[in-house]
């Protein structure tokens, strides 16, 4: 099974919490469009990061919705996506379309390729910019540019904000009775560009439909070779790619959205949750049972709030993953987003660090790898973030860690925990050996600023 490929079958349906989007998604971290429908009708739903900015508590602005895309007589009475991750692409086929559909990784330009028998039945595509929570809407048409202006001002905003969206039909193709027409989808606003209109037109003019896919795609492919796990269980491994995915589609600050290159980024409102790696045996075990006496645990969005809680508590790791199992399959949506009551992109967090807390913990400066895991479960991790500025990557197979690198990012000395049965020894990728210090159960070395060491 390939784990960056999820298959929606179905069409969107609203969730309990409508709030929720259950359409299939991509982005680039400022511009994500998510897929749904009206009727016959396939929709393509646009929305921009911070270009409102309204009231002292988002002063930075809010995900808004934009507008939509709408292609007519597509034929969804057959529904097909498939979210191709590390290409960031969308390939949709219905009965009478076959739809591609990609954010650019560089510009705010979402790209849309059209492809329907050539019988005089080929479906339309409109631009629809509605008026919403006060917005005054203006559109234009030139040089067969159609753009569209959304505009936000007085009461209702700190901050007059904008976005300007221009739609350009790039070419049309007929191959072996195939129509194929491309199209591009350019967005600005007025915190991109003081001269954001101009701005959205030249993206619109500029657009290179088969440039941009290939830089997407490199895109994707570099953003999920920086680190990454390989589980036994596919359908955990697969939301844990899915949230990351996700979480980059819709966060601005790439740095942010890279959830798995921390080995555990939980915030808990316990302060014994928080510090039991450091409180000794006695207060672990009160934690312990602090943690199996709430039963809120079970319940909805408790339930996935306490999985990385229970990683960090070293809570047996067999049940860890029956809960997560539970959890996907009872309220994971076909795009991967988890139907909480409560919140949304929040929730994309709870398996890459359940997961990455099982794998490696780094707390109190030691570094340990698979210290929550099954040891018979195989599984790998490539560059996990342990504190102090370090880059992790190991191997779990038939009960044994057969492989253990480090990478020092800042050049700190590095402590870390010596696995069971395993001869420890330290030297550099052109085989020099490292002096190291022993002490008890784990090792003390000195390192050099963005070097790899090799312990095993």
């Amino acid at each position: 099974m390939n784990t960056f490929i999820n298959e929606i079958c179905t069409r969107p349906e609203k969730s309990e919490n409508e709030k929720i989007p259950s359409g299939a998604i991509t982005g680039n971290g400022d511009i994500a469009v998510m897929a749904d429908d009206e009727k016959d009708d396939f929709l393509v739903r646009i929305s921009k990061r911070g270009f409102r900015k309204f009231d002292a508590s988002y002063p930075e602005g809010v995900t808004e919705s934009v507008g939509s895309i709408r292609i007519g007589n597509a034929g969804l009475e057959k529904y097909h996506i498939i979210q191709n991750m590390r290409q960031g692409l969308l390939v949709c086929e219905f009965s009478n379309a076959n739809i591609e559909l990609f954010v650019s990784s560089d510009n705010n330009i979402i790209y849309i390729e059209l492809s329907s028998p050539d019988n005089g039945s080929f479906p339309s595509f409109d631009i629809e910019i509605p008026e919403t929570s006060g917005s005054r809407n203006f559109s234009c048409s030139d040089n067969g540019i159609k753009w569209f202006l959304k505009k936000y001002d007085g009461k209702s905003v700190t901050k007059e904000s904008a976005v300007a969206v221009c739609c350009r039909r790039l070419e049309t193709k007929r191959i072996d009775g195939i129509k194929s027409v491309r199209f591009c989808v350019a967005a600005a606003s007025n915190f991109d560009s003081t001269d954001y209109v101009s701005k959205s037109i030249s993206l619109a003019l500029n657009a290179d439909y088969e440039f941009d896919k290939i830089r997407t795609k490199e895109h994707w492919q570099e953003f999920f070779s920086n680190s990454g796990v390989s589980l036994p269980f596919e359908d955990i491994e697969k939301i844990y790619n899915g949230s990351l995915y996700l979480s980059a589609c819709r966060i601005e600050n790439k740095d942010l959205s890279r959830l798995s290159l921390f080995g555990s980024a939980t915030v808990d409102d316990r302060p014994i949750l928080q510090t039991i790696s450091s409180s000794g045996k006695k207060n672990l075990k009160i934690a312990r049972y602090v943690y199996f006496s709430r039963e809120r645990r079970f319940k909805d969005d408790n339930s996935f709030l306490f999985l990385p809680r229970a990683a960090m508590l070293g809570v047996n790791p067999d049940y860890i993953i029956k809960k997560m199992k539970r959890n996907i399959k009872k309220f994971s949506l076909p795009n991967m987003i988890f139907n909480h009551a409560n919140g949304c992109m929040e929730y994309l967090s709870s398996v890459p660090s359940a997961v990455n807390e099982m794998l490696m913990r780094s707390r109190d400066g030691i570094i340990k790898v698979f210290p929550g895991w099954n040891k018979n479960e195989n599984a790998s991790f490539n560059n996990l973030m342990a504190d102090g500025g370090f880059l992790v990557s190991a191997s779990l197979k038939k009960g044994k860690i057969d492989s253990l690198k480090i990478k020092s990012l800042e050049g700190r000395a590095c402590r870390a925990e010596i696995p069971e049965n395993v001869r420890i020894s330290v030297k550099k990728p052109d085989g020099k050996r490292v002096k190291f210090k022993k002490t008890n159960n784990y090792i003390e070395f000195k390192t050099e600023k963005n070097e790899s060491y090799i312990l095993i």
